[in-house]
């Protein structure tokens, strides 16, 4: 049941973040509810305890994403649900593959606009004043609207599938 409503969530959410670069509250905190309620009715303590696990670590580790201004705080609490519905493990697993995928997409879109070369050189210039210099004033936050953005979700949901296909052969033996 929790895969199901766990494959509702995240098709939801890709669609209103793809439409409007929102996840609404109402989804997020409905997913983790619903994550809570049903593992507590089909798994009784463990259950519990076991979406409770989740939905912490689905909301730690993109928090730390956030805090240095990488995602909206609607992929967090969306990861939060991710873990409630999906177990500690499937929210690790999925963020690992939502993080790589966004590395791929932006790598794609860098190289389509033609901005990898002078990320190359953001790059230099920060490795060398770190370890030249020893200056750290490139990880204070500043201007961001020359960042590239897009909806991460469009990197959550092949993390997602990757990540169910990966738990469910794990599971099962397979």
């Amino acid at each position: 049941m929790s895969w199901l409503l766990l494959a509702l969530l995240l098709g939801v959410a890709f669609w209103t973040d793809a439409r409007r670069s929102v996840i609404p509250n109402w989804l997020t905190a409905g997913g983790a509810a619903a994550g809570v309620i049903v593992n507590g009715l089909y798994g009784g303590v463990e259950g519990l305890l076991g979406a409770a696990a989740g939905l912490g670590t689905g909301f730690g580790v993109m928090l730390v994403l956030h805090v240095c201004g990488a995602l909206g705080a609607g992929d967090v609490k969306l990861f939060a649900a991710i873990g409630a519905l999906g177990g500690m493990r499937f929210a690790l697993v999925c963020s690992f593959y939502s993080l790589f995928a966004a590395g791929v997409i932006a790598l794609i879109v860098l190289v389509v606009n033609g901005r990898l070369i002078t990320l190359a050189n953001r790059i230099a210039y920060v490795f060398i004043g770190l370890v030249y210099w020893k200056q750290f004033a490139w990880f204070r936050p500043s201007e961001r609207s020359g960042l590239l953005k897009f909806p991460f979700m469009y990197a959550v949901l092949p993390g997602a599938v990757i990540a169910g296909y990966e738990t469910f052969l794990l599971s099962n033996g397979g």
